[in-house]
């Protein structure tokens, strides 16, 4: 893979920022930085249709006398049976000044061949150490089925942070068909941009481009709709290229010949190439520009191609054009195409867009989870988002709703002083944004079967709730309750953390207990304005944690492995029905610090001379969002101490010291 040119400043920026979102996104999470860049990218490569959801497990086995190392830190089976195994490669100590760290060709390819050896290793019918652990038994069992079919598919992911600038390695194992995918941080790049930014040249085609007919134009005379035909190694090609760009504007991801319509047309594709333009419907796409030949009967360039109907017919031209078993010659098989051109300065381009793809879809009937991060209620929180502000402890800033993921990273890569703006503790992707509605609706147990499965989930009750048509735009107050419950969420970090384990479907837990018996009383509007949780709903948070943590640990009994419990809606049953002892006096008694005290504390340090002192309060705002406060509690009260004595004010009397 050769890495696509970026400003070598721009790239250091928004990989020191994806850093700091991963970092902030496995704190939150209780997890390894590994798993949380597993996760950005397996949510990425589903809704680009590389992957099914990645499933993490986490193998390592070292080399030994017998067996070569092997690892995998997830894996996946997609519909044609192919075994997609993915690894994070990370380098830790790296200077700003030196990111993206480079990695050698020798780095990336001791990591695919591990993963490789890995699926070796299931092919021979080999068992795991780890297979005591539900999840990698459930792997194992899987993998060595399809390891052991006819020839089997394999494909391997590496993720990285980092950057990589050689030529793919060549691995290969007997009687298995090997394909490797490399996502480094210029990858990142490129998926978080909404526009793809690359001109196609049709010049060097037969007859010096498409040939086309200009079905109308502006009010200036500029081509507006534009009529043509295209052959399909073009278009084959184009999505070898840029699938990660191609379709971020199609209303679906690609349904692969799993759909009759889509094996009829690769069948149509194989048997009868030169009467596929006849038999499909074509293709519909918009760009930011083309040029024609000075005659206007070709089309020469295109610039910023996006294809927003269609996206079915490219893909599956591309798989029969790819079949290493049986590939398809399609120098006689075209698609028919419409062009619109949507000049990027056009306002509401992104909706005109979407509305072309609408109207345009005709072969598959679209749903609400189709449209993907283009809807509009995805859309509108976005715009919310970015000019709405929020004044805590004295700060305004913003919470970053990130449509597409790396956006924050993106941001930040073009002003630092964006992050002051929009902390990297004030992201809410969609999927988390999914996760916490349905969590205050009292359904934790979704939530708790992960990011896609709870958006897929959200968003058709909200076509629902729309009457079944399309789904609606979101409001301020929307978008406020939204924060309100990530700043609840926020502020039980070290509650949640002290429990060690089931770390964020405890907070879903959390969030809909409180919701269940504190609902009426909590105003989410008010903590989002404010950024604070009042005196009394910290205390009972502090309270209930631990006691909610001890039921989701428990039941239900019948289900064997503690992670799999708070995904069975009998666990939210049995969680529901904890109550307070003496509800009043627990929700009177002295409480623990928690980070909102040393936030507070950390923003009047900021303007006092006394480095010490503020890297003591950084230091104790760490340990009590990662759970530590039983063990720190003098160092704590002596920090606090100290700070009150130089003149910062806290109610110490509500505080346990």
């Amino acid at each position: 893979m050769t890495s696509t040119s970026t400003d070598t400043t721009d790239l250091r920026e928004y990989t020191i920022a994806t850093l700091a979102a991963f970092e902030a996104e496995a704190d939150r999470d209780g997890t390894s930085l590994e798993r949380a860049i597993v996760a950005s990218c397996s949510q990425s490569l589903e809704e680009l249709s590389q992957a099914p959801e990645l499933l993490w497990i986490d193998v390592r086995v070292a080399s030994s006398r017998t067996q070569p190392s092997l690892l995998a830190h997830a894996w996946a089976v997609d519909e044609h049976d192919r075994l997609h195994l993915a690894a994070a490669l990370i380098r830790d100590g790296v200077a700003d000044a030196n990111q993206p760290y480079v990695f050698s060709k020798k780095d990336v390819t001791d990591v695919l061949q591990r993963m490789l050896n890995l699926a070796a290793h299931l092919r021979d019918g080999s068992t795991l150490a780890e297979e005591t652990h539900p999840d990698v038994a459930a792997f194992a069992k899987k993998g060595r089925d399809i390891m052991g079919k006819l020839d089997p598919e394999v494909v391997l992911h590496l993720i990285t942070p980092g950057q990589y600038r050689s030529s793919f390695p060549h691995l290969s194992l007997p009687d298995v068909a090997v394909t490797t995918r490399i996502h480094d941080i210029n990858w990142f790049l490129r998926i978080t941009r909404d526009e793809p930014d690359e001109q196609l040249d049709l010049r060097p085609l037969v007859g010096g481009g498409l040939p086309c007919v200009v079905a109308s134009r502006d009010e200036e005379g500029e081509p507006e709709v534009l009529l043509t035909v295209i052959p399909g190694v073009v278009l084959a090609d184009l999505y070898d290229r840029r699938r990660d760009e191609l379709l971020r504007r199609n209303v679906r991801i690609y349904l692969r010949q799993t759909r009759k319509v889509n094996r009829d047309m690769a069948l149509s594709a194989r048997t009868n190439p030169r009467r596929f333009v006849a038999l499909n419907n074509g293709i519909s796409a918009v760009a930011a520009s083309v040029s024609l030949s000075t005659d206007g009967s070709r089309i020469e360039t295109i610039n910023d191609l996006q294809i927003v109907n269609g996206g079915q017919t490219t893909a599956t031209l591309h798989e029969v054009f790819n079949d290493r078993r049986n590939p398809v010659d399609l120098s006689e098989l075209c698609v028919q195409a419409k062009i619109t051109i949507i000049p990027p300065d056009v306002q509401d381009s992104d909706e005109l867009a979407t509305g072309i793809a609408l109207a345009a879809n005709s072969q598959n009937r679209i749903t609400a989870s189709d449209l993907l991060s283009g809807d509009p209620h995805e859309r509108s929180l976005e715009i919310i988002s970015r000019d709405r502000r929020y004044t805590s402890h004295g700060v305004e800033t913003g919470w970053f709703y990130e449509r597409i993921r790396g956006q924050h990273a993106g941001l930040l890569a073009i002003e630092r002083h964006n992050g002051k703006i929009f902390p990297v503790d004030q992201v809410i992707n969609k999927s988390y944004a999914a996760q916490l509605a349905l969590a205050w609706e009292r359904q934790p147990h979704i939530s708790s079967l992960g990011g896609e499965k709870a958006l897929a989930t959200y968003k058709k009750a909200l076509k629902r709730a729309a009457g079944g048509g399309a789904l609606p735009e979101a409001g301020v107050q929307d978008f406020d309750s939204l924060v309100g419950l990530a700043i609840i969420r926020r502020e039980a970090e070290g509650a949640i953390a002290a429990e060690g384990t089931l770390k964020p479907p405890l907070g879903f837990y959390l969030l809909a207990w409180l919701s269940e018996h504190h609902g009426g009383t909590i105003d989410l509007l008010q903590i989002a304005r404010t950024g604070v949780l009042p005196e009394r709903l910290i205390a009972v948070i502090q309270h209930a944690t631990p006691l909610i943590s001890r039921v989701m640990r428990t039941e239900p009994a019948s289900v064997p492995h503690e992670g799999e419990r708070p995904k069975k809606e009998l666990c939210w049953a049995a969680v529901r029905t904890i109550t307070l002892d003496d509800g009043a006096a627990a929700t009177s008694r002295q409480r623990d610090f928690t980070r909102q005290d040393w936030q507070a504390a950390l923003v009047w340090a900021e303007g006092k001379r006394n480095k010490a002192l503020r890297e003591k309060i950084m230091r104790a705002k760490k340990l009590v969002q990662t759970g530590k406060t039983a063990t720190n509690r003098e160092f704590l009260a002596d920090v606090m101490k100290e700070a009150v004595e130089k003149g910062f004010k806290v109610d110490l009397k509500k505080v346990a010291v």
